[in-house]
């Protein structure tokens, strides 16, 4: 039934929602004729949109009201379902504006397990909730930390999503503080554990924007655990898909007035500092047992006036007037640091709050150990007071010298020290290059023909004999780091993943240990790291270290600054990896145009960034702009480095996979054939990107007919990834799949199980290291569907409940690729026609094989 006071029908909704999409970013004069167009015929329906146009251009809030004009008619008295997928409702947990949640057991047979289970509620599966809600299943499969509420898996049931989480038994941390009258440690202690989890969301690119007490529960070992990301967003959402940005329509301002901020209220972009602001209500609330503020109203204006009004009182204030927070809380306690914390985080204006949840966790850590926290004033009293309380022995002899210091000679001393930092950053830097390079020459020294003695000393021997000796350098640790990640680095040139992330882990390390947490050498090393474990297929971890990175880079170097260009890009090949393709493209764009204006168009990086683009660009069905962004790629790579460098021979396998997909089969043989001449000559037979190339022209091969050819490349192929690449990289699973068609092609019984069997495998490696929707899923879900129904042609009339089953088979099959292909792919993507294409036939095939049918 239609859910009561609805005012648009569903199908209706979905129309105005999607002109809108397309309209809100066009001009006036294309905006118009955009509209003409499309409406023609239908006055009420331009009207609808012109009307949520006109919102959006004023700031106003027509989308939200109709959000909750559908919220209103919702029928509250929807009966719990007896089961959502293999999972037995038990009853209900709680409900909010989106969703229902329901406490569930997993009893099909698999194993007995107690879940969250969260149902989209009925009447909001339109196309901007359908992503929302996606968006936030996205959100917890890459989340994965001990203070965050896990993802277990997902489904749909009747058109409406759900999602299932790991159950938590536990409290509200307020009422966990509260009943157990903890003291001023414990609470913060609790705070902290929030406070690492909101810093690794905020790693992984995602703000919570609704963090309150009700959202994080204490476990009974008194662990806290962060729930409900249903109103998360990702951070930078004008890098990212338009679709992301969608999540935020203008006036669907879904949020908590009680914990949101200023900006929040005001709908302005959102960054980490939203996250930080929250975090300061709810330690506010901890520490005092009441909000700074309380809201005397619900309407837009009450809140805005609450929230965005002056400024907070501080804790040990309100706690004097208020008596103890239910425990052991004190306003002396409070005073001092404590205040000075939890105002900084709730200042209004965003840029003056501490620039991230880490620098805040710091300071509080700081506190507890009676440290100078960072947001006071550096204060020579403050810092005199906090060494006294550490060091009272021996301040007393210390006190009659310090106070015959003169302002003259505090001078003085402070510009000598300025000069012997100068000279011993020189020096540093100077012994740095020197020892670095008399122990480079020791170890090449072997390859020396009177040393070697007629032996062939290959370069894996000699960076061996070099991370062997790395030891005898700590006592020079800048020296031993520098060393670290230039060999880590050239072991993951020559394909050696594993090797080379433990040397670029042990240099991050030793940078951690020796210089200061923002040092632009820390922020080298973990992007270097970060483009390692993308390499081993670690992709969540990847992200991390390199936005990290990229957070140092741009607070030290700028925006401009080459390195963090490096990772700009880095960032947004994750991002690709992840599936967000638009969101790398976004990122891509904007990296390519800081590259060309500070570096010049003919610049080896630009070139590495073309190249980056035109995967994307191919990716999301734009093949002229991805074939123009190649050729121009590979014509800097041949100027730039030359015929024979391993980056030229990438650009042209590339290249090549672009000529194929269209169709210029001997055009892309010429390329992958002239690339793997090249990777043979320099990189040998034995390195993953050679690999690559076999796989490539494998699949080009078969294309062709060529099948013996085509299978000896994809073993040797597979090979080479056994001894590099671990079991369970995704690389690992694109020659299965290209074996098992070439098997499935043969067409036999024997050959369709040795198929499956492949198909199987590689997607088991996917599915264990990809996001749930991720693109890359759809092709071994479509094999398996169309191998099903090759078996169909198999099966005879005797056989039929086979038949049968391979049918259902089939059309599950079917199903999974072509949600995966709704979820990341247009309308009119090619990809997705086929995966509904596909959906149809298995359909009928299966309704051909019931009886009767």
């Amino acid at each position: 039934p239609e859910p009561r006071g609805l005012r648009v029908d569903p199908e209706r909704w979905r129309r105005i929602e999607d002109l809108f999409e397309r309209a809100v970013d066009l001009g006036g004069s294309q905006r118009g004729a955009f509209l003409d167009r499309e409406t023609a015929g239908d006055p009420e329906l331009r009207r609808e949109v012109e009307e949520m146009l006109a919102a959006e251009d004023d700031g106003d809030s027509r989308i939200g009201s109709a959000l909750r004009d559908v919220l209103g008619g919702m029928e509250d008295g929807e009966p719990i379902p007896g089961r959502l997928g293999p999972y037995r409702i038990v009853g209900e947990i709680g409900r909010g504006g989106l969703a229902t949640v329901y406490l569930g057991e997993r009893d099909d047979d698999e194993y007995c397990q107690r879940v969250a289970v969260k149902w989209l509620r009925r009447g909001l599966d339109t196309g901007d909730l359908l992503r929302r809600f996606r968006q936030e299943r996205q959100i917890l499969a890459r989340l994965d930390h001990p203070h965050i509420s896990r993802l277990l898996d997902g489904g749909s049931v009747g058109g409406r999503p759900y999602v299932v989480m790991e159950h938590i038994e536990g409290e509200p941390i307020g009422t966990y503080c509260r009943e157990r009258r903890l003291g001023l440690g414990a609470r913060l202690d609790l705070f902290l554990g929030v406070c690492d989890a909101v810093a690794y969301a905020h790693r992984s690119l995602v703000i919570h924007r609704d963090i309150k007490p009700g959202n994080i529960l204490v476990t009974g070992d008194g662990q806290p655990k962060l729930l409900d990301f249903g109103i998360a967003k990702l951070i930078r959402p004008e890098l990212h898909d338009d679709r992301d940005a969608a999540v935020t329509e203008p006036g669907l301002r879904l949020l908590t007035p009680e914990y949101a901020s200023p900006e929040q209220v005001r709908g302005e972009a959102l960054t980490t500092a939203t996250d930080i602001y929250s975090l300061g209500i709810l330690l506010y609330e901890l520490l005092v047992g009441e909000r700074p503020y309380e809201l005397d109203g619900r309407d837009a204006a009450s809140v805005e006036r609450a929230v965005c009004g002056g400024s907070s009182e501080a804790p040990s204030v309100r706690l004097r007037r208020l008596g103890p927070a239910g425990g052991e809380v004190t306003p002396q306690q409070l005073r001092g640091d404590l205040d000075t914390i939890v105002l900084m985080a709730l200042r209004k204006d965003p840029a003056r709050r501490y620039p991230s949840v880490e620098q805040m966790a710091d300071d509080l850590d700081r506190h507890l150990r009676d440290l100078p926290i960072r947001a006071r004033r550096d204060a020579w009293t403050y810092r005199l007071g906090k060494f006294v309380r550490r060091h009272r022995a021996g301040v007393a002899g210390a006190a009659l010298l310090a106070v015959t210091l003169t302002g003259a000679s505090l001078v003085t001393a402070r510009q000598a020290r300025i000069a012997e930092t100068e000279r011993n950053i020189a020096r540093t830097q100077r012994t740095v290059a020197e020892t670095a390079v008399e122990f480079l020459v020791e170890i090449f020294q072997v390859a020396d023909p009177g040393e070697a003695q007629g032996s062939k000393v290959t370069a894996r021997e000699l960076l061996d004999a070099a991370a062997a000796r790395l030891g005898e350098l700590e006592d020079q640790p800048e020296v031993q780091a520098k060393l670290a990640d230039t060999i880590g680095r050239v072991y993951l040139n020559l394909g050696f993943y594993d090797r080379g992330a433990e040397l670029l882990s042990q240099a991050l390390e030793i940078r951690r240990r020796h210089l200061e947490g923002r040092h632009p050498d820390v922020a080298s090393s973990l992007d270097h790291l970060g483009e390692a474990r993308f390499h081993q297929n670690r992709v969540q971890e990847a992200l991390e270290l390199v936005a990290e990175a990229l957070e140092i880079r741009r607070l030290q170097l700028g925006d401009e600054h080459p390195d963090t260009s490096e990772s700009l890009d880095n960032l947004a090949a994750i991002r690709f990896a992840l599936g967000d393709y638009r969101g790398a493209e976004t990122l891509f764009r904007h990296n390519l145009e800081l590259r060309e204006r500070h570096l010049g168009p003919r610049h080896e990086d630009v070139a590495a960034t073309l190249d980056n683009l035109a995967i994307v660009m191919q990716r999301l069905a734009a093949p002229e702009e991805a074939e123009a962004l190649w050729r121009r790629a590979l014509d800097l790579r041949v100027a730039l480095l030359g015929e024979a460098h391993p980056d030229v021979a990438k650009t042209r396998v590339d290249l090549g996979a672009l000529l194929y997909a269209s169709g210029r089969l001997g055009a892309a043989e010429g390329l992958y054939r002239k690339a793997l001449e090249s990777q043979l000559a320099v990189l040998g037979d034995d390195h993953p990107e050679v690999a690559v190339t076999w796989i490539n022209l494998a699949a080009l091969l078969r294309a062709r007919g060529n099948d013996g050819e085509a299978e000896d490349l994809l073993l040797r192929a597979i090979e080479v990834q056994r001894r590099h690449l671990d079991r369970d990289h995704v690389n690992r699973s694109y020659p299965l799949v290209h074996l098992a068609a070439l098997l499935r092609r043969r067409g036999g019984v024997e050959d369709l199980d040795r198929a499956e069997a492949l198909y199987q495998e590689a997607l088991g490696i996917r599915r264990l290291k990809l996001p749930p929707l991720h693109p890359d899923l759809a092709p071994p879900l479509e094999s398996l569907a169309q191998l099903e129904l090759a078996r169909l042609d198999l099966t005879g009339e005797k056989a039929r409940s086979a038949a049968a089953a391979a049918a259902r088979r089939a059309v599950a099959y079917a199903e999974d690729a072509a949600e995966i292909r709704r979820a990341s792919l247009a309308k009119d993507h090619p990809r997705r026609r086929a995966a509904e294409d596909l959906l149809v036939r298995c359909r009928s095939a299966a309704a051909e094989t019931k009886p009767g049918g």
